[in-house]
C-alpha cells in the first residue's frame, strides 16, 4: 500500500503476517490487514485470536491513527517507520515479532517492470505523434 500526501509518497508497507487462526493461509491476501487497521479481530477470526494477533492489531491501527492525526505514522512506543526513500527505500513489515523496517527486496525487480513500462509508454507515444 502506497499513502500519499500532497503528491508525496509517504510510507510503504508489507502486510504478509497471517494470524495464528489461519495455519492453511500461505501468504497475506488483499485486505487481510484490515481486521488489524480496524481492530476488529475477533469479529475475523474468532477465539482463535492470539495475543501476537492483538500485539499486531495495535501497533498496525496506532500507526495508521497517528498518520491520519498527523501525516506520519510514528508515535510514542512504536519502531521507527522510514519515510519513503526512492534511492533505498524501506518497508515496514509487520510481523509476529513486531513491526519491522527492512529493505524492500523487490526493488530491483519493481526497477525494471517500471523501466519497461516507461519504454513501452515512449514507444507507443511516438507512434501518436
Amino acid at each position: 500500500m502506497k499513502t500519499h500526501i500532497r503528491r508525496r509518497r509517504c510510507g510503504d508497507f508489507t502486510f504478509s503476517r497471517i494470524s495464528q487462526t489461519r495455519p492453511r493461509q500461505a501468504a497475506g491476501v488483499h485486505a487481510s490487514e484490515l481486521p488489524l487497521l480496524f481492530d476488529t479481530l475477533d469479529a475475523r477470526y474468532g477465539e482463535g485470536v492470539t495475543e501476537k494477533d492483538r500485539g499486531a492489531a495495535k501497533a498496525f491501527s496506532y500507526y495508521f491513527i497517528n498518520f491520519v492525526k498527523s501525516g506520519q505514522p510514528n508515535g510514542h512506543g512504536l519502531p521507527i517507520w522510514p519515510k519513503f526513500d526512492q534511492v533505498g527505500p524501506e518497508l515496514m513489515w509487520f510481523t509476529d515479532s513486531g513491526p519491522i523496517a527492512q529493505p524492500d527486496p523487490w526493488k530491483d525487480r519493481l526497477d525494471l517492470v517500471e523501466q519497461a513500462a516507461d519504454t513501452h509508454a515512449a514507444f507507443n507515444k511516438r507512434d501518436d505523434d
